[in-house]
Formats: structure tokens, sequence, C-alpha cells
């Protein structure tokens, strides 16, 4: 049930673990136990949202709920907004003229995320994170970075990535600048026409439940609720 993080352990400089359980209240304490034996400093704690005595276990144990996560899903149309911006399927080469921008979307991405969030990860580490993580969606196999320009000008972004039995979209931003010019909506079609390029014909996204805009323009764009999540940041 508890398993250890390497990836973010060598990132953060300490060890990490997760706790992702769906019953089994009880099991907690007895994972967290062995967890200070292991002389981990961190805990990620996923409980579905729907597991009776969730909230009042977190509350209880004063474990602060960093984040309600949920995750949509939809299945694949066939359609793509039409549009008169500019969209490309960005490639290394071009990630290295414009990463600047890039980067600042990508923290636009994460302004509602559990380690932007958490007052114990330095602002510069969450930073860091977003960075490596639309770096990584040029680099990656089965994964993708597509951006729209308007007059040259990067105003949105969206990454995507092929898994098993669906694709994943991992960060959504755009500028404020740009917003109610339906930039959101082409991108997601954009992440749909890389699903049907893979086979896949389910996209999913996940977003805080706080993030109210997001949950809002999903809905609106077809996702349906597929699973909850209450998160908590267990430090030891």
């Amino acid at each position: 049930m508890i398993k250890f993080l390497e990836w973010d352990s060598n990132f953060f400089g300490y060890k990490v673990a997760k706790i992702d359980l769906i019953n089994r209240l009880e099991d907690i304490e007895k994972e967290i136990e062995w967890a200070k034996d292991q002389d981990i400093k961190l805990i990620y704690l996923f409980l579905d949202s729907d597991l009776p005595g969730a909230l009042s276990y977190l509350s209880t144990n004063n474990f602060e709920v960093i984040d309600e996560k949920i995750i949509f899903s939809k299945s694949i149309v066939k359609e793509i907004p039409s549009s008169d911006l500019d969209y490309h399927f960005v490639t290394e080469v071009n990630f290295k003229k414009r990463k600047e921008g890039f980067y600042e979307l990508a923290y636009i991405s994460g302004e509602h995320s559990r380690f932007k969030n958490d007052p114990l990860i330095p602002e510069k580490k969450f930073r860091e994170m977003y960075r490596m993580w639309v770096k990584n969606s040029v680099i990656k196999n089965d994964s993708e970075l597509i951006n729209i320009s308007d007059k040259g000008k990067l105003v949105g972004m969206i990454t995507v990535d092929a898994k098993e039995d669906h694709s994943s979209i991992g960060l959504l931003a755009v500028k404020g600048t740009a917003r109610g010019r339906g930039i959101g909506r082409i991108l997601i079609g954009l992440a749909e026409q890389f699903s049907r390029q893979k086979d896949l014909s389910e996209l999913r996204v996940a977003t805080q439940k706080l993030n109210t805009n997001a949950c809002k323009f999903y809905e609106q764009m077809n996702f349906k609720v597929f699973q909850g999540k209450l998160i908590s940041h267990i430090w030891l």
C-alpha cells in the first residue's frame, strides 16, 4: 500500500513515499510507522473521495487536505474547433527557442497545485518541477507539447501523454490576456487529435476541486467526473 517514490526523493533531496488507499483506513498508521523507520520525510496520502470516514479520519489526525483532486474523462470526438490562430506540435528545437514562454505558461497551469500550496515546499522547487514537466513533454516518447500562438506570441499550451488505454492531459494554460477567445477549446481539440493518432478513445484530465473555473470548463467540454481523490501531505 505504501510505495517509495524514487524520482520525488531524488528531486527534493529527501525520502518521499505515497499511500494510495481505496479502503481500510486502519492500515494507515502501520504504514506511517514503517515510513518513520525508513527515514521517509514526506508521504503523499491519497484517499478516494467517496471512502466512508475519509474526511473524518484526516480531521481527527490533523492531516490537512492539501488538494481535492477531480479526474475528468471524456470520449474522443472527431471534430477540431476551427481557428485562425497558429498551433504547433512542439519540437525540441522550437522549445529551446521559446522555453521561457513555455515555462511561464507552466507556472500558470500550476497555480492551484499542491506543490505550490504546501508551505513546506519552496517556491523554487515548484517552479523547477513544472519546468521539468513541460520540458519532458517534448523529449519523452508518447508525449506531446502543443502550443497556440497569436501574431507570433505564445498564448496557450497543453501537454498530453499516451497511456495504455487512454490519453492524459498534464498541463493546460492560457495567458490571462488571451482568455475568453476559445483557445482552451482548441487545445482540448488538439489533445483529442493526438489521442486519435494513438488509437485511444478516452481522454482524461485532473484538476483541483477548488479550481472552479477549470471544473466548469471541463464540464462544458463534455468531460464527466471519473474519480475523486483527497490528498494530504504528511511530514514526518
